[in-house]
């Protein structure tokens, strides 16, 4: 990750030490509300993205886990989150 003013730039890196650009994180001064947008190796920029529950803006953990479910096929990511758990 590398920071420039209010955004931060996230990279993944693969086993094999391949490094890839996932997204752009933009602090909107709430911890919870971070605008981001995902990276278009088509054009080598970032693009404005949506969450799939329809939000343009999450948490850095919510971002992270829409980019790696694009770039890096975990279908994981894109499970809907229970916030409710319980433990019996």
């Amino acid at each position: 990750m590398r920071h420039d003013g209010t955004f931060a730039y996230v990279t993944g890196e693969l086993a094999d030490g391949t490094t890839l650009p996932l997204v752009c994180l933009r602090y909107n001064g709430s911890a919870s509300g971070w605008g981001f947008a995902s990276y278009r190796a088509s054009h080598d920029d970032y693009e404005d993205s949506i969450l799939p529950a329809g939000l343009p803006f999450g948490t850095p953990q919510e971002t992270l886990d829409w980019a790696c479910g694009l770039y890096l096929n975990d279908t994981i990511a894109w499970q809907p989150r229970r916030t409710d758990r319980r433990d019996h």
